[in-house]
């Protein structure tokens, strides 16, 4: 699996106004065997040593939630290396990313 703390990155930054730039002030981090990770933003350091997990496959990541001081909230949700759920909410609205966006292609 490539680095997928990367891509949530990368992808956060694509929700991103042009005019602004925001990181996750909050992480959650929910893996296939239950356990629960939660970082704020002063433990950003703490996501090196979560992605190098990951990638080696010592953890499977199920869900993670990013959250951000303005109010959005990212929601990623995986099974057996495929995103399967990715959702952008700000307030009361919820936008879902399309299964065939989603979907590896071959």
């Amino acid at each position: 699996m490539t680095k997928i703390l990367l891509h949530i990155f990368i992808f956060t930054t694509l929700i991103s106004s042009k005019d602004r730039y925001q990181v996750p002030s909050n992480y959650l981090f929910e893996f296939e065997d239950s356990t629960l990770i939660e970082l704020r933003d002063d433990q950003k350091s703490n996501l090196v040593e979560i992605d190098s997990q990951i990638t080696k496959g010592q953890k499977k990541l199920k869900v993670a939630i990013l959250k951000f001081k303005t109010g959005e909230v990212l929601e990623l949700r995986q099974k057996n290396n495929q995103w399967k759920q990715i959702n952008v909410t700000y307030k009361d609205r919820t936008v879902k990313i399309s299964k065939s966006v989603l979907k590896k292609s071959d």
